[in-house]
């Protein structure tokens, strides 16, 4: 089961460093590696529609009236990182509109499909992997000093 911890201990050991046993232990490595995965894992789970992540709820109106248009109001659920399609297949694409931590949509119910923000423990092993690399790409010229090999870690995969 991977933790925040583990895939941080993974990415130093790409890097040739020693793993470590805690983000808090009082490390230039750990306080690096717990500066940077915080920002870096939303943005991870963010970037793509992970199978594991995504979840789909009905939301139900929220009961402040959408402003200037006929649409109604759905709070995005607390979770919600991303949003990849409000309505069904039958709607037209478009049929919605995002401000802020809302969806405005013509409907009474919103059928929501979003990438969630899950713990770590639920991710498969290639997110597991892409994660650890991510990790050691961000921290790999500060860590190594080499320009090459943040590079070459950072390139997208062929």
């Amino acid at each position: 089961m991977a933790t925040p911890v583990s895939i941080c201990s993974a990415a130093l050991v790409m890097l040739g460093d020693k793993p470590i046993a805690s983000l808090t232990e009082s490390t230039d490595r750990a306080r690096s590696v717990a500066n940077v995965y915080p920002t870096e894992r939303l943005a991870f789970l963010r970037a793509h529609p992970w199978n594991c992540a995504i979840k789909r709820e009905n939301l139900a109106p929220d009961t402040t009236a959408a402003k200037f248009d006929s649409y109604a109001r759905f709070e995005l659920p607390p979770d919600c990182l991303r949003v990849l399609s409000v309505g069904t297949e039958d709607d037209l694409p478009g049929g919605y509109r995002i401000e802020g931590r809302f969806i405005l949509y013509p409907d009474t119910v919103a059928p929501l499909r979003y990438v969630a923000d899950i713990s770590e423990s639920s991710w498969d092993s290639s997110m597991v992997h892409a994660m650890g690399v991510r990790i050691a790409a961000k921290l790999a010229y500060a860590i190594t000093g080499s320009a090459t090999l943040a590079a070459t870690l950072a390139a997208p995969a062929a």
